[in-house]
């Protein structure tokens, strides 16, 4: 089962750097997907680590630390759910973990250049 659903989620790749029109995508939307947003990161809250972020976000990086160890069954490093919900998230829209990734790094990067200090 491990093995199947791994085999719809694509190679992901760590998100180091941000271009400014990542950052603008990421702000830029609408009302309705900053709620979205925000209830999300917020249910991601619970079990999490690291705070505010997403669970698709939170999902694409425990999925990137089992596929980052090389071998070539790499899915059984990843928790049953990470492999679930990942396979179930690239099924309804191809690109999402990757895409999370980027829009969570590049909220961050705006916040952090909204709040610097002089």
């Amino acid at each position: 089962m491990r093995a199947a659903l791994a085999a719809r989620i694509p190679h992901l790749h760590p998100v180091l750097s941000v271009s400014q029109a990542d950052i603008d995508g990421a702000v830029r939307r609408g009302l309705l997907h900053l709620i979205g947003v925000s209830i999300d990161a917020m249910a991601g809250l619970f079990g999490a680590r690291i705070p505010f972020i997403t669970i698709s976000c939170r999902t694409a990086l425990r999925i990137l630390k089992g596929q980052e160890t090389g071998h070539p069954d790499w899915e059984h490093e990843c928790p049953l759910w990470a492999l679930a919900l990942g396979a179930a998230l690239e099924s309804i829209d191809p690109g999402h973990l990757q895409a999370a990734m980027v829009a969570d790094f590049a909220r961050a990067e705006f916040v952090q250049h909204t709040i610097a200090v002089p």
